[in-house]
This record gives C-alpha cells, sequence and structure tokens, in this order.
C-alpha cells in the first residue's frame, strides 16, 4: 500500500502507563518511539520514526473536537503497536494513538468510534496531503489471567459467539449497529480484555464510512481477526 504514514490506535497492556498516570487516549508527539517494552517475544525491538507535525495537528484537532487527550513526548511502546506492522513487512513513519481499553472505566463503545472519527477528520485536513494508513489492533474475545483461561494457558476465548456476531455485523458493515451493542457489560462479559474492540471502532470512526470489509478473517481460537478495509476515494 505504500503509506505516508500509519496512525495507529493501540491498546497498552498496563506496560506503556499504569495506574498512577493512565489517560484515557494518548498521543504521542514524537520524532521516534522504540518498543516493546513488556519483552514479548515474538516481536524484535525496535525503533520507528514518527512525524510529531502529524501528531500535533490530530492532538490539537480532536482538542477542538471535544476530547481530551493526553500527549507524550517521550514513548514506548508494548508489543500490541508492533505485532500488525511485523506481520504486514511494513517500516513506516507511525503516529501512535494508545488507548485505554484493559482498565475499567474504559471509554464506551460510542466515544471510541467518535473519537476516531475526529481523528480521522483532523488527517484530511492536514496539509500535505498524505497517503495514511489507519491501524487497529487488539483482540475481541480474549481472558487473560482470569478465571475463564484455557487450561495450561495464560488467555482464553470465553465467548464465540459474540466473535462471530461481530465478524457478522462487520462484514455487512453495519458498524453503527455494533457500537450500540457493545455495550459496557457485553464487553465484560465476554473477556477482561475484550475492551480491544474498541480499538476497531475508533479505526472504523477514521475511515468516515460504514464500508463492508475487503477482507475479513477470523482466528478464533485466540479471539482475533483480521479485516482490511479502504476508504472511499479522496477519504
Amino acid at each position: 500500500m505504500e503509506p505516508d504514514a500509519v496512525v495507529a490506535f493501540s491498546p497498552d497492556h498496563l506496560n506503556t502507563v499504569f495506574f498512577d498516570n493512565l489517560p484515557s487516549l494518548l498521543i504521542g508527539i514524537v520524532d521516534e518511539f522504540s518498543g516493546p517494552n513488556d519483552g514479548y517475544p515474538p516481536v524484535a525491538a525496535k525503533t520507528l520514526r514518527s512525524d510529531p507535525a502529524l501528531a500535533r495537528h490530530i492532538f490539537l484537532a480532536t482538542l477542538r473536537a471535544d476530547f481530551d487527550p493526553a500527549r507524550s513526548e517521550s514513548l514506548i511502546v508494548d508489543h500490541s503497536l508492533l505485532v500488525p506492522l511485523q506481520i504486514m513487512g511494513l517500516d513506516p513513519v507511525v503516529v501512535p494513538i494508545v488507548m485505554n481499553v484493559l482498565a475499567p472505566p474504559i471509554l464506551s463503545a460510542a466515544r471510541a468510534h467518535a473519537f476516531g472519527t475526529a481523528v480521522g477528520a483532523a488527517i484530511r485536513s492536514y496539509e500535505p496531503d498524505l497517503r495514511v494508513l489507519v491501524l487497529s489492533d487488539g483482540g475481541v474475545i480474549q481472558e487473560v489471567g482470569g478465571p475463564r483461561i484455557r487450561p495450561g494457558r495464560p488467555d482464553g476465548t470465553p465467548d464465540q459467539a459474540w466473535l462471530a456476531h461481530v465478524i457478522e455485523l462487520l462484514g455487512a458493515g453495519e458498524v453503527e449497529r455494533l457500537v450500540e451493542e457493545s455495550t459496557p457489560q457485553r464487553i465484560a462479559e465476554v473477556g477482561n480484555a475484550a475492551g480491544e474492540l474498541l480499538t476497531a471502532l475508533a479505526m472504523l470512526g477514521a475511515l468516515g464510512t460504514s464500508p463492508a470489509p475487503e477482507l475479513i478473517e477470523p482466528e478464533p481460537e485466540i479471539g482475533h481477526m483480521f479485516g482490511v478495509w479502504r476508504a472511499e476515494e479522496g477519504g
């Protein structure tokens, strides 16, 4: 796809930020950042270039849209943001947006989607005109270290029906319905890490439309999915 920049909505697993300083939304305004800071073995340590001018533009635009993101000018991220880039073989310029979707109270699905919409509007209003890939990462039905983990594993996937339902709605382009159904109660029921779905809702908000995906592939065993969406021309 040869993007000029990647804007990445990513969860954090209490590695980059912790309870002593835990913003709901955090935008990295940095020349570069590194990771992973959690020593996740499958992910190679690396330093990524960023675009502080684009990041600052997104930060100010979302403030004007009545959101209250924190900002960081020194950032080390955990494995979550790096995994999809490694899978895709990309080494791009990345603007990192870290979302607290794991430590309650978390954002509502509607708020996450609306924030993504504001980020998308900021990207479109930015000069120069860039080819931007919007990325989200995280699981859909994961339980990590809780009572619903699988024997001999640190995690579990306790609600396969929810994963199938999410994929069905996304496949039909019914993002607004998914936002409505992704209540805090429903998310809590399907896994203590299931709030990571909110990063996908933010990404879809940034697209500015509710298109059906070009590709969507579930990974039921680990509670994930892979999806590809393309914004409309000029979007």
